[in-house]
């Protein structure tokens, strides 16, 4: 994919996940924000992609060890990202709740 159908397809996700989970003006923003920004993540194996050559320490030797379309799009990385994703929005979640019931955070 070029960059722009990253941006694109990541851009879609995140408002279609921020109109799901009824979040308002800033949360959309963020969760935009993050879909854009991560939809560029499984290119960070292409030392000559538009994130890869950004992020060059990181690029090369990732590129190097697992070679391109290699762990960074595979179901280990899907898995992966999901539990971080799903485990910080938990927390989250249960830190705004008490928040809201006067608990502490």
């Amino acid at each position: 994919m070029m960059a722009f159908t990253n941006a694109a397809a990541g851009a879609t996700a995140a408002l279609l996940v921020a109109q799901y989970m009824n979040a308002g003006t800033i949360q959309s923003l963020l969760i935009l924000s993050g879909g854009v920004i991560g939809s560029y993540m499984p290119d960070i194996d292409h030392p000559k992609s538009a994130f890869g050559s950004r992020v060059l320490p990181l690029s090369l030797p990732i590129s190097a060890i697992f070679g391109h379309r290699g762990i960074t799009h595979s179901l280990i990385a899907v898995v992966g990202v999901s539990h971080h994703v799903a485990s910080t929005h938990t927390d989250h979640t249960q830190n705004t709740q008490a928040a809201r019931h006067g608990g502490g955070i």
